[in-house]
């Protein structure tokens, strides 16, 4: 955080040292940048550092996307940990396909169960770049009640 201040800072600590600089400009989010911490489940540290900031980034080590039980787990224990703090991010990043109302359906499952942001991302197989170009010449995932 001192290094968003836009004033001169300097930091020693047990793994890492900063001597004096300054990043300018500041930024112009208040408090500071948000942060979001990464995390995969049922790892309780990581949960715990993401509630002390403003969310978390849910990784899957076992495939693309973490299963829906999984969101809503990070969700409920980020609720619990923030103590009536408004309700912090929980971040997921997968591939949607490229009509826009199936897009909108995965996406949706993710919110209901506790998701607040999507990033797109792609696997990196080959033809991922046309993939990724047929999913943005659809526009963004339409979210429509069900």
């Amino acid at each position: 955080k001192g290094l968003w201040s836009g004033a001169p800072f300097s930091f020693v600590g047990r793994h890492y040292e900063v001597s004096e600089t300054t990043f300018s400009p500041a930024p112009l989010h208040e408090p500071r940048i948000p942060v979001w911490v990464a995390a995969t489940w049922p790892a309780r540290r990581p949960i715990q550092r993401a509630a002390k900031w403003d969310g978390v980034v849910l990784l899957n080590v076992s495939g693309p996307m973490p299963p829906l039980d999984e969101v809503t787990a990070v969700s409920d224990q980020m609720s619990t940990l923030t103590h009536g703090r408004p309700r912090l991010d929980v971040v997921i990043a997968g591939t949607t396909p490229p009509d826009a109302a199936a897009a909108g359906d995965a996406v949706r499952r993710y919110a209901t169960a506790g998701a607040t942001w999507w990033l797109e991302t792609t696997d990196g197989q080959p033809g991922w770049d046309a993939a990724l170009r047929d999913r943005i010449r659809a526009g963004p995932p339409q979210l429509r009640d069900t």
